[in-house]
């Protein structure tokens, strides 16, 4: 039976791996500890001192990955980057650091650094459908609709069930004028999502208002 390690998140991943034969399946599994808000909120600052704890006791790349990803997912975006750099010195071919140093600089709109930075983690993880997304949603913020478009397409190619690329592709047809493309691409991500289709009937609700 696997089970959890590790001092600061709740995962059986390290254990699975040691075990092997992992096999995926399309079970979803609910997240209920995400339901009370408050006690969420409480849990995620609880981990970061568990975090600062572990970077104490243990100096390795990982650590400071763990501790740099629950600043940003906190709001605590130069205190990510500080521990996402000191992650990358130690493993600079460590995608996972790269990609979420790509996220923090996009929330502070530094595009160019968070272009240097997706660009850095799919070098070492060609296959993460998640870095093309974030590559997409980018140059569509630079407005470079064909290279939002390639990425996006590669993303789905290796996500085909990923509501949220289908989602981006929509709005980018969207900015880009584009009104019978954007809707194909929101019906298809409210199918896969009931989110989505709640945003899309708010959407069309406006536009016959």
């Amino acid at each position: 039976t696997p089970l959890f390690q590790g001092v600061v998140h709740e995962s059986v991943v390290p254990s699975l791996v040691k075990k092997g034969d992992i096999i995926n399946i399309d079970v979803p599994i609910h997240h209920f500890g995400k339901l009370n808000k408050s006690k969420l909120q409480e849990k995620e600052f609880f981990y970061e001192r568990l975090g600062e704890n572990k970077t104490r006791l243990s100096k390795d790349y990982f650590s400071y990955y763990e501790l740099g990803r629950q600043y940003a997912n906190n709001g605590k975006l130069n205190e990510a980057i500080v521990e996402l750099q000191k992650s990358i010195s130690l493993k600079n071919d460590f995608a996972d650091s790269w990609f979420v140093m790509g996220t923090v600089y996009m929330s502070i709109k530094d595009l160019n650094l968070a272009e240097n930075s997706f660009k850095m983690a799919k070098n070492f993880n060609k296959d993460d459908p998640d870095i093309y997304d974030n590559l997409g949603v980018l140059y569509a913020k630079k407005n470079n609709f064909e290279n939002a478009l390639n990425n996006f397409r590669i993303a789905l190619k290796l996500n085909t069930r990923s509501a949220r690329t289908l989602w981006n592709i929509g709005l980018l047809f969207r900015k880009f004028g584009k009104e019978e493309e954007s809707k194909y691409y929101f019906l298809r991500a409210a199918e896969l999502d009931p989110n989505y289709k709640n945003i899309f009937n708010k959407l069309s609700n406006r536009r016959n208002t």
